[in-house]
Order: C-alpha cells, then structure tokens, then sequence
C-alpha cells in the first residue's frame, strides 16, 4: 500500500501528528508477536487520527546495529552484514503482508 502512496502525507499541513512504533532490530530470522502487537496497536492509533482528519505520519525503521545484531553474528556464526540484509527483506516483506499503514 505505501508504495501506492495510499497513505501520503503533507508535511506542510498543519493537522499533522507523527507516530513512531518501536524499530525491530533485524537480528533474528522474523518478526515475533511482541513486534506485532506493539504495531498493531501503533497502526490503530494512527488510522483513528487519520479517520479524525489528522495528517498522520507513521514511518517504520529497522535497528540495525548494537548488541542484538552483535548476539545474533555470534549466534549463527555469520557476519552482521550478511543476515542484516537478509532479515530487512524478510521483515520487510513480513510486514507489507500484514498490512499496517506504515508511510
């Protein structure tokens, strides 16, 4: 749907809000509920306000670097840069399949 630009948003308009969920750091091999319920409930909450007339951006991320990634290279014998990349594309795809109304 973002690549529709279905859920565009104006930076210039005034009655704009900005909702930010917390950024899954692509360390293991997908997504788990506790990712999906804190989006779940992100993407509620931006819908509402998008519903109320207000200019909603919600972007996503991917956390990439720090311990979580450093653990997983450990774990799996791989380099971070190999299984990083690897698990963006996952989560990414993981995701538009869920259909959250990320921008």
């Amino acid at each position: 749907m973002f690549e529709n630009n279905v859920f565009k948003v104006d930076l210039n308009d005034y009655t704009k809000k900005y909702i930010l969920a917390m950024f899954p750091y692509p360390s293991s091999s997908g997504l788990h509920v506790g990712h999906l319920r804190n989006y779940t409930i992100a993407d509620a909450i931006a819908r509402y306000y998008r519903l109320s007339g207000f200019n909603v951006l919600f972007p996503i991320g991917l956390d990439s670097f720090g311990l979580p990634a450093k653990q997983y290279a450990i774990k799996t014998n791989n380099h971070p840069k190999n299984f990083t990349l690897t698990n963006i594309n996952s989560f990414k795809i993981q995701l538009k399949k869920l259909g959250f109304s990320f921008n």
